[in-house]
């Protein structure tokens, strides 16, 4: 056996001690690789402990370094409210991404094999899924490596045999208790029996033409579109193929396939107004599609007073003054126009504003409005207030401000070390 494809870099090995995982440390050692080990017991067997005191005895012995947890994953999946396999595999990768940056190792390794890519391809089958799914597991990608995906479970025991490899046997496998066992132990054996022999080599092939065509698909994204942005035009939607939309809708939020044909009503137009989702809005708003977090709505009031204040990453400095001075850092307010002290806060009905380098007062709304910004953007601004009267909507525009005035507020802001 042969690892496929070979990487160049340290690797943290997801180890539960089983043949498969014990197979793929005997190769990546004998390749030369640099390996650390991470046990997860989950606590969900009465012989769990016994796994996690096997993988710590071989990690001695071969002077490896381990990291071993043990955790309750069946009350962490109801506080989720996440079934036991979902539960199990989110909590699986996210302590193994943790500690491969913890311990700056470059690739996370795990030992799925060809029955796991043959289970993975079914249950996603029934679920619906498109090519994202159905293209199953890479065997690299985005720091995963999966570098037996070419083998089948009996080849990886031939090889235990062949090597006396020693490894711990999960009982549950064996038992029909969860859907992927099922189709393991009883789909997969009944088709190859009776309807293709030779399944195995006929899904390979399949789920790696379905891998090519997603990633084309997503480099053709990609070049169409800037995945980063929140906000875009009407024009930038409609010119998309649309497999293109559907596959920025999945990029955006996870949606499930009823899901993704509502979204795409919205997009092209035969439904208006919004859909929430986990991840966010997607929103149709005059010519424009939002498609973001939703902002926070409440109310958010910081009193400011004379000398150094800090709020929310932004440091702001208030002092008085008997002639105006602005910079981009600096906003000059007249005193008698803030009689009511100043603030930082979010939008609110019946806001005034009048706007810098314009005359005369206008509806904070309305200049919203003239200014083109999307309803889902203006609850993102933070503002500088007196009652009613606006005089900076932070990263957007300042008030005019009367210069035959004799005493002003002069206010600094500055975020991050850099100028508002």
């Amino acid at each position: 056996m042969k690892l496929n494809p070979k990487v160049e870099g340290s690797i943290l090995l997801a180890f539960s001690g089983g043949a498969d995982s014990v197979v793929l440390l005997d190769l990546l050692i004998k390749a030369g690789y640099f390996v650390e080990l991470l046990h997860l017991d989950h606590n969900l067997r009465e012989t769990s402990k016994r796994d996690a005191d096997f993988c710590k005895e071989l990690a001695d012995k071969k002077g490896l370094t381990l990291h071993s947890y043990s955790i309750d994953v069946e009350n962490y999946c109801k506080e989720a409210g996440l079934g036991i396999e979902e539960g199990a595999r989110k909590l699986r990768y996210e302590l193994l991404r943790r500690t491969k940056e913890e311990r700056g190792l470059d690739y996370i390794a795990t030992a799925h094999h060809l029955d796991d890519q043959m289970e993975t391809f079914f249950i996603n089958l029934f679920r619906g899924s498109g090519s994202a799914g159905l293209g199953a597991i890479y065997p690299l990608k985005d720091g995963l490596y999966r570098p037996l995906l070419s083998y089948r479970k009996a080849e990886i025991l031939s090889y235990v045999e062949e090597e006396g490899l020693d490894f711990v046997d999960d009982e549950t496998n064996f038992e029909s208790i969860y859907r992927r066992n099922k189709i393991r132990l009883e789909l997969i054996p009944l088709l190859e029996k009776y309807y293709c022999p030779r399944l195995d080599k006929r899904l390979y092939q399949s789920t790696q033409i379905l891998r090519e065509e997603r990633d084309y698909i997503d480099q053709q994204l990609e070049n169409s579109i800037d995945l980063n942005k929140e906000l875009y035009g009407l024009e930038e939607i409609e010119a998309l193929h649309p497999v293109l939309k559907k596959a920025l809708l999945r990029r955006k939020f996870s949606l499930s396939y009823p899901q993704v044909q509502e979204a795409m009503d919205i997009l092209e137009g035969r439904t208006y107004g919004e859909k929430i989702y986990k991840e966010g809005i997607l929103r149709r708003e005059q010519d424009y599609f939002y498609m973001g977090p939703i902002f926070d709505k409440k109310a958010v009031t910081f009193q400011l007073n004379m000398g150094k204040n800090s709020f929310e990453g932004y440091k702001i400095e208030l002092s008085k003054s008997t002639k105006p001075f602005f910079s981009k850092d600096i906003h000059s307010i007249a005193e008698e126009m803030a009689t009511e002290g100043l603030v930082i806060r979010k939008r609110r009905p019946g806001d005034v504003f009048s706007p810098s380098g314009m005359g005369g007062t206008k509806k904070l709304k309305d200049f919203f409005i003239d200014e083109k910004i999307p309803l889902s953007q203006r609850d993102k601004y933070l503002l500088l207030a007196s009652g009613k009267r606006v005089f900076w909507i932070l990263g957007l525009r300042k008030s005019q401000t009367p210069t035959s005035g004799s005493s002003y507020i002069q206010v600094l802001i500055e975020k991050d070390d850099e100028l508002v």
